[in-house]
């Protein structure tokens, strides 16, 4: 019984001397994020770093509390001659908590006032697009249309009457510079080659003298150079109406502002406002004079961005894996994929939580964090916040982008028409110029 009462005081002597740490949280999914709840409790927030808080309190025994804060970091500013911090930063140096997270980008403003614990190498971001949408049937159609195939076309036409009139025996009944100008005959057998290509038959009829070279050979030889390249185009053009063609997205926000067709975002936060309105040079200066020319392109946060994206009209870029979470989260809710994740980009920079210069446990949390991320539990909870849409949109984009579809016939029999439209044109405007030529020639 002795021993008993023994554990039980020397087991509330050890909770009695548990530290206690205040944890400030920007909302920062799928770092940290607000429940959407009401009840209140112990589980009004979910996120990675509600599992290692968590954790490291069970590893370091301490006792802690969350405390949501607004999503403005905060910047150096001065008051009454004074330098002092707004936002988040500014209720850190006032003792509202002791730390402040998740980790946030270093800089050397921050770095004099803050020390920085758990720092890790920026995460990847990527640029955020609407969903690649399949081109349609019409203009699947026209873009085959090479312009080297067709140019190759002509000129061998062209190289066919040229031959056709340099091999054929001047008419003694016409005058002489008639007979002289070689390139008055051309004409007609352009003619006469295009309307064997549309099975017109002749346009002229044939003189009864021979000459030099076989006329019908010649004709057959170019005809079946045209059928070669006609053939070799029409499969070409078949596979882009059968195949599925997606639009091809831009791959960063440079390109974004050049091209125009998108209005790139920004999150309004002090850093990256300043960066940008600041350059005076390069690209980032016209990205500068277009956030002048638009200042509703700058964000209040990342669900704003990603809502505005996902109804098509703009662009934006942060971490892949607040895309991943965020794109998980809207399949579940729409059931469809409704933007497109770009090439991950390498950060170039490092986070880390923000901690007060003096508190005592900075060696403690540095060493717990980095007992955490050898357990594997970190990349773990990453995946499971991942949710499961996102690993099916990308199945799904790499999918219509390989598999052949069928035809639609309501879509694709318009496109076979357009084409044959293209071909009854063109025979309909060969058949009026030889009754042009009959008529002038009577």
């Amino acid at each position: 019984m002795m021993q008993i009462l023994h554990f039980f005081n020397v087991l509330l002597l050890v909770t009695a001397h548990q530290p206690f740490m205040k944890f400030g949280m920007l909302e920062k999914p799928p770092m940290f994020m607000r429940k959407n709840s009401t009840v209140a409790g112990d589980n009004l927030y979910d996120g990675i770093w509600i599992d290692m808080i968590e954790w490291l309190s069970q590893h370091l025994n301490f006792k802690y509390e969350i405390i949501f804060v607004n999503n403005v970091l905060g910047r150096p500013q001065t008051l009454n001659g004074s330098g002092v911090w707004s936002g988040a930063s500014g209720r850190l140096l006032r003792g509202d908590f002791d730390v402040l997270g998740p980790p946030v980008l270093m800089s050397f403003a921050r770095n004099r006032v803050f020390h920085s614990v758990g720092v890790v190498e920026d995460e990847p971001s990527a640029l955020l697009t609407p969903a690649l949408t399949e081109m349609s049937s019409i203009l699947s159609s026209i873009k085959p249309f090479q312009p080297m195939v067709w140019l190759l076309i002509l000129i061998s036409l062209l190289s066919a009457a040229i031959c056709f009139a340099a091999s054929s025996p001047s008419n003694e009944d016409r005058p002489f510079w008639y007979k002289r100008l070689i390139f008055s005959r051309i004409g007609n057998y352009v003619f006469y080659t295009v309307a064997i290509l549309t099975n017109q038959g002749p346009v002229f009829a044939l003189r009864k003298f021979q000459s030099k070279l076989p006329f019908r050979l010649t004709a057959g030889v170019w005809c079946l150079f045209a059928c070669v390249m006609v053939n070799v185009y029409s499969s070409t053009l078949t596979s882009h109406i059968t195949a599925r063609k997606m639009s091809t997205p831009p791959t960063g926000g440079i390109q974004v502002m050049e091209e125009g067709v998108l209005s790139y975002l920004v999150i309004d936060d002090s850093f990256g406002r300043e960066i940008i309105l600041g350059a005076t040079t390069g690209k980032l200066k016209k990205l500068g004079d277009l956030f002048r020319r638009h200042p509703e392109n700058f964000v209040p946060d990342q669900e704003t961005g990603f809502r505005k994206v996902a109804t098509g009209c703009c662009a934006f870029s942060d971490f892949v894996s607040y895309f991943n979470y965020r794109i998980g989260k809207d399949f579940q809710e729409t059931g469809k994929c409704r933007v497109h994740i770009g090439k991950p980009v390498k950060g170039y920079g490092f986070t880390g939580l923000l901690i007060r210069k003096d508190n005592n446990y900075r060696d403690a949390i540095n060493q717990g964090i980095l007992d955490l991320y050898q357990t594997g539990l970190v990349d773990y909870w990453r995946k499971k916040q991942a949710g499961r849409g996102y690993p099916v949109c990308q199945a799904q984009s790499k999918k219509k982008s390989k598999v052949l579809r069928s035809l639609n016939l309501r879509q694709d029999l318009v496109t076979a028409f357009f084409i044959l439209g293209i071909g009854i044109s063109t025979s309909f405007i060969v058949f009026l110029a030889e009754q042009c030529r009959r008529c002038k020639c009577r």
